[in-house]
């Protein structure tokens, strides 16, 4: 059984123009939500190009042809 979450309140600032974009696309009362999941994404992308930094120091950089090859298998 896991735990549930924990809540924090926080505050932003954050440009009009994206606030009213994020207020188009979430359900009704989800803006927290919505931005939560954005931030949580944000996160793994940051995580995962600091594993490719990683892995780059330790190996050298990644054939760029092999890099395409399976960014075209994933898509």
């Amino acid at each position: 059984m896991s735990a549930e979450p924990s809540f924090e309140k926080a505050s932003w600032t954050i440009p009009s123009d994206v606030l009213e974009a994020v207020r188009r696309h979430a359900p009704r009362g989800k803006v927290s939500a919505y931005v939560a999941d954005a931030l949580r994404r944000q996160l793994e992308l940051d995580d995962l190009a600091a594993l490719v930094d990683e892995m780059e120091a330790a190996s050298g950089p990644f054939d760029p042809e092999i890099v395409a090859r399976y960014a075209d298998e994933m898509r």
